[in-house]
């Protein structure tokens, strides 16, 4: 296919049969997040890694001198675990949050 100066003319891109588009973009206005996805596995890490930090430092407590690991290295084990726990909290609130700034910027204009 040739236009008037005998160069190739260019084509649309190529859309899948269906698909709605945003005025201006081309990403379809069905497409989906993993929100919920990553909403369950953070829930799952943050209970799981709670529960591993609490029971590591009561054992970090109660370890003996002599004991085998220390309470030293179960205590930093703990404290990698709670680490890991704040991670999964944050990962609950921080994208609840931004959906609800944006939510409501794009309502204060209509």
């Amino acid at each position: 296919m040739t236009d008037g100066d005998g160069r190739h003319a260019k084509r649309p891109p190529a859309r899948a049969a269906g698909a709605a588009t945003r005025a201006g973009g081309t990403e379809p206005m069905t497409a989906r997040t993993a929100r919920e996805l990553r909403k369950a596995l953070a829930s799952v890490a943050l209970v799981v890694f709670t529960a591993a930090t609490v029971a590591l430092l009561v054992f970090a407590l109660r370890a003996d001198d002599g004991a085998s690991p220390s309470g030293a290295a179960l205590g930093g084990l703990a404290a990698v675990r709670g680490l890991v726990a704040l991670g999964a909290a944050a990962d609950l609130v921080v994208p609840r949050r931004r959906k609800r700034r944006n939510d409501g910027q794009g309502r204060s204009g209509v």
